[in-house]
Order: structure tokens, then sequence, then C-alpha cells
């Protein structure tokens, strides 16, 4: 059981190791964001900028790209640490950056299941797919990235305060006291499991819903993209759910020990995640590129033929 402190809260690091692990999370950040440029690539190509499924997937990986690529560019731009210090306003500012950021591309995901669902639904009853689908998607994404995050901003709900590097701020893993602590407990529940629950029951559903599909070539894509967000799905929660259980681990043993004081497991662990959570872009990229022969075909401008026809969406409206 670990106390709080108004400096560091996180006992796990020293100074040394606190910028070794920042430089290596940077350096993956980097990597991944490179990476991601040739997925760019390949989707605006026209055969994936005019299927909306891929658009979908597209809007969650640049959602991840940019959460990524900022704090990389930052690094060289400026010295966070050093301005954190002298005005914590600034590092509020980037933990509000950060936490929307972070919800947004939880969002985007769940929401690229949701959709799979939605085609299979519309598929099955011969409906047509309106294009006001794929908007309300993305709009809903950063309505409730904007919610979670604002909370914090307004102090009604939690604030923000450092992460477990003492690098940067995200949402303040330390409880308020009085009635505040529950709230920000069900705020951090209901951005993290409620995602994933939507994800995982979307997904099935969509299986179940492609069952019945008639065997012709457009439905036999849209089982195909469906394996391919399954897998992005999987990636992401392999990355996302170690650092996500050690926050879930600090937030709720504070309601056991008190404010203020919670458990903590091994500074090798903690590492292991944040590693692991910074590999979620380059981990996405890469299973996209080896499960996709045509994206890393338009990627480098090869030339493919027929599947245009095959991505075509039939069911294009106004």
């Amino acid at each position: 059981m670990s106390n709080y402190t108004s400096t560091c809260p996180w006992p796990l690091f020293d100074e040394q190791e606190r910028d070794d692990i920042v430089d290596q999370l940077h350096y993956i950040g980097g990597f991944s964001s490179l990476i991601f440029i040739g997925l760019l690539l390949a989707y605006i190509h026209s055969t994936f900028e005019t299927n909306r499924s891929y658009q979908n997937i597209g809007f969650f990986m640049l959602s991840a790209w940019i959460r990524r690529g900022t704090p990389f560019l930052m690094a060289y731009i400026i010295d966070k640490k050093e301005i954190y210090r002298r005005e914590m306003t600034l590092c509020r500012l980037f933990g509000f950056f950060e936490t929307f950021m972070a919800i947004h591309e939880v969002e985007c995901l769940t929401h690229v299941c949701i959709e799979r669902y939605v085609v299979g639904k519309y598929v099955t009853n011969g409906w047509r797919i309106p294009d006001r689908h794929y908007y309300m998607f993305r709009l809903l994404s950063v309505l409730f990235a904007g919610t979670y995050s604002l909370a914090a901003v307004s102090g009604l709900i939690g604030g923000y305060g450092h992460d477990f590097t003492c690098s940067t701020c995200t949402m303040d893993m330390i409880l308020p006291g009085g009635w505040q602590k529950y709230f920000v407990s069900l705020l951090f529940i209901m951005r993290s499991i409620k995602p994933v629950g939507f994800m995982i029951v979307m997904l099935r559903w969509a299986k179940q819903l492609e069952s019945k599909f008639v065997d012709v070539a457009y439905n036999r894509i849209q089982r195909k993209i469906t394996d391919e967000v399954i897998a992005l799905t999987a990636v992401n929660l392999t990355c996302w759910a170690p650092i996500a259980l050690i926050q879930a681990s600090v937030v709720l043993s504070q309601h056991l020990y008190g404010p203020g004081e919670f458990s903590l497991p091994s500074p090798s662990l903690v590492k292991m995640a944040l590693v692991l959570h910074w590999s979620s872009l380059g981990c996405s990229t890469i299973n996209l590129f080896l499960l996709n022969p045509n994206i890393r075909k338009a990627a480098f401008n090869f030339r493919f033929r027929h599947f245009s026809e095959l991505t075509s969406d039939p069911h294009k409206t106004e």
C-alpha cells in the first residue's frame, strides 16, 4: 500500500528510470506512427476510399495515430516535464487531450464493431444502408469522448493528475473524498467496461447475422471485413487490458484503504503494461497488413484486379 504525495504519487520508478521509460514509449509511438503512413497510403486509394466500412476502420486508426503521434512530436519540440513542473495548468490541458483521445479511440473501435452488426442487419433484411449512419458513428464517438473528458475539466467529477511515469498528465486516479469518489469510479467503469461489452456483443450478433447471408461476392467481402474487425478488436483489447486493469486496481483499492491510499503492482509489470499499451497502433497496423493483401498492394501502389468490383458498395444511397 502506498500513500499519495503532491509531486509524484507513484513510487514505481526513480528519475532516470522514468526518463528511460518515456523515451522508450516515444520511440514506440514514433515507430507506430511511421508504419501507419503505409496504411494511410492504402486507405486514400480509391478502392478503399469508396468503401464505407474501411472508412470507419480508418477513422479509428487515424484517432489512434493522432493520440500516439502527438506525444512523439511534442517530445522533440518542448520539454513537457519541465513545463509541467512550472505550470500545472498546461499539464491538465494535455491531460484533457490525452483523456479525450484515449476515450475517442476506444469509442471509435466500439462503433466499428457496432457498424458490423448494423451492416449485417441491413443486408439480412435487404435494406439500403443510409450514409447518415456513418456520420452518426463518428459524431457519437466525439460526443462520448467530450462528455467523459469535460466531466474532469469541470472539477465536478475528478480531475487530471500525473500518469504512472509522472512525465505527463491523464485522468487522475487519486480519488477525491466524499460522494465524488463513487462518480469518479463510475466514470472509469463507463469509459472501459461499457465499450468492451458492446464490442463483444455486437461482433457476436454480426457473425450470427452473417451466417444467414446469401453466398454472393458482396456478402463474402462483408464476412471478410468482420473477420478483420474481430482480429483488430482482439489485438487492441490485448494491448489495452493490462494498463486498464492496473488503473482499475488503483482506483478500486482506494475504496478499501481510503482516499490517497492504494495498491500497486511491481514496476516491471507497470512498465510492460505501458509498453504494450503504446504498441497498440503498431500492432493494429501490422495486423491489417497481414490480414488483407489488398491493403499491402494498395499501400505499395501495386495493381490488383477485380477487388474494386468486390468491395464497391451496392447499397450506396443518397
